[in-house]
This record gives C-alpha cells, sequence and structure tokens, in this order.
C-alpha cells in the first residue's frame, strides 16, 4: 500500500527535541516523496497578547528572524530529496499552529514534546 500522506506539517520551536522531530519527518517524507512544511511561529510578546489594548499585531522583525532560522536549520537537517517549504508565522504557537494547519491541510502533523506527563 502507499503512503496515504502527502504533505507533512512539522513545527519547530528550536529546541533539540522539534530538531530531533524535523530530522523524524525529514526521513519520512524523503522516503515517501512527499512535501515537508517546516513551520515555527515567533511568540508575539505577552503584553501585546494579554494586556495591552491595542489590537493583536504581526511582528515582521521577529517573523523575519525566525524564517532566516528556519532557513538555516532546513538547509543544515533536509538533506537528500526532500520537497520542503518554509512557513513562519507570529502570533501565539499553540493557535498559529492550527490556524497554519487549516490553511494548509496537511495530512499528517508532527510535533515534538518535551517528555512531561502527569
Amino acid at each position: 500500500m502507499p503512503f496515504p500522506y502527502r504533505r507533512i506539517l512539522s513545527p519547530v520551536d528550536f529546541d533539540d527535541n522539534s530538531i530531533a522531530a524535523l530530522d523524524l519527518a525529514c526521513k519520512l517524507a524523503a522516503q515517501n516523496k512527499t512535501t515537508l512544511y517546516v513551520l515555527q511561529v515567533a511568540a508575539t510578546p505577552i503584553a501585546a497578547s494579554k494586556l495591552a489594548p491595542i489590537p493583536l499585531e504581526t511582528y515582521p522583525v521577529w517573523e523575519h528572524d525566525a524564517r532566516v532560522r528556519l532557513e538555516r536549520i532546513a538547509r543544515e537537517h533536509l538533506e537528500g530529496p526532500v520537497l520542503y517549504e518554509v512557513v513562519t508565522r507570529s502570533g501565539i504557537p499553540r493557535s498559529g499552529i492550527l490556524d497554519v494547519g487549516k490553511e494548509l491541510g496537511p495530512h499528517l502533523g508532527r510535533v515534538g514534546h518535551h517528555g512531561r506527563s502527569g
């Protein structure tokens, strides 16, 4: 049976766990000739999102910096015949990941975790 997933979303927050998960997503994408979307949601500051009476706005400088970092990581980790796209947004990471998921419609989402439980 052929691999059923054609698009994989892999959020990265630049920690070791998310990089390890990206490596796994890369292998999966390479083996199955799928497109890998590498995502980073640049977190907005608490003051802008919770306390200030201004509307939540994007932070283009932070998003640009996140894109530069993410593109470097992609070049270092996404070796071989992997078709990938770097995607950045700014906002609240958990809702940003869900929003991009709705936008891109991935067949598989891969998220690293910190191994916490309870």
